[in-house]
């Protein structure tokens, strides 16, 4: 692209063994462009769109796209992996993907060189307005997409989309999103009746789901990646069960954490969720109930402050 080739041209000339490894690597990222790439990108998707669709890229690459092209963080693609995509205009921005992709699960060997900031940070960053900017395949706001499509927890990227367009917090989501495949009258009028959520956030991310397949395989790479080789091979089956049963454990308690950090950015979204706001009494003691029931929320780190 235009902005790419500008910015490669006043760049200073990149090393001899980077120039000599990138093309593979940008070969690579091409090849296995996530869902709805088309085959690696032929019809000239942005190279950071195709990134940001492989959960298996890791932020540090992400970086080095935004330095070699960093007109590519305001570029828009044609949002082909969704039913209801805008005929015209514009297309989804780099942020509207990184929402819905898992997040990198680092290896153990990447913990001291791993990139400091997630990759919503990073594009945060290289393009401001992106947290404003609806999906127009999915009519979501990235926060809102953040944590329904792609599940994310606080640390994940969340709290960088809260601090930077907090008005998101109060917003109700209006996504078009289908019924579920087969319900009704069949498939093709399920997926013509699109059907808007109207949650906020601190509710979306409370929504209790299912674990999809997907999930269960990523939370075994997370407790597998802590491991070196040696170590994962050496525990028996029993104790690789319980690793990822501790992967999952944690997670639930991030997805808790997420929502009370949601509710203590705005304290006044939940006023205005319910038709007849709960007095505090009783929200007190429906919240000291909770915890009395659940011993392992005590553990939390925000529950001292």
């Amino acid at each position: 692209s235009s902005s790419s080739s500008s910015s490669s041209s006043s760049s200073p000339p990149l090393p001899a063994e980077f120039a000599e490894w990138w093309p593979r690597a940008e070969f690579w990222i091409r090849r296995h462009g996530g869902p709805g790439s088309g085959g690696g990108g032929r019809d000239g998707e942005p190279l950071l769109h195709l990134a940001l669709r492989n959960p298996d890229v890791p932020p540090q690459v992400i970086h080095m796209i935004l330095r070699l092209h960093p007109g590519q963080a305001r570029a828009r693609a044609r949002a082909r992996s969704f039913p209801f995509s805008s005929a015209g205009g514009g297309g989804r921005l780099p942020l509207h993907e990184a929402v819905v992709t898992p997040t990198y699960t680092p290896r153990h060997y990447e913990r001291k060189n791993f990139v400091p900031h997630s990759t919503v940070h990073l594009l945060c960053a290289a393009h401001p307005p992106s947290p404003r900017a609806f999906d127009p395949g999915t009519g979501r706001l990235p926060l809102h997409a953040a944590l329904w499509e792609g599940r994310k927890v606080w640390e994940e990227g969340v709290a960088v989309l809260a601090g930077l367009e907090p008005r998101a917090l109060r917003v109700r989501d209006r996504s078009r999103r289908p019924h579920a495949a087969g319900a009704g009258e069949g498939a093709g009028a399920a997926e013509a009746e699109p059907e808007p959520s109207g949650l906020r956030p601190f509710q979306i991310a409370a929504v209790g789901r299912i674990p999809t397949g997907e999930e269960r395989v990523r939370w075994a790479n997370v407790a597998r990646n802590r491991c070196t080789n040696a170590e994962w091979r050496a525990l028996d089956d029993l104790q690789r069960a319980a690793a990822v049963a501790r992967t999952e454990s944690l997670h639930r308690l991030r997805e808790l954490e997420t929502v009370y950090l949601l509710l203590r950015a705005d304290p006044g979204a939940i006023a205005g969720s319910a038709r007849k706001p709960l007095p505090m009494t009783r929200l007190k003691a429906m919240q000291h109930a909770a915890i009395n029931e659940t011993p392992s929320l005590r553990r939390l780190r925000w529950w001292s402050s």
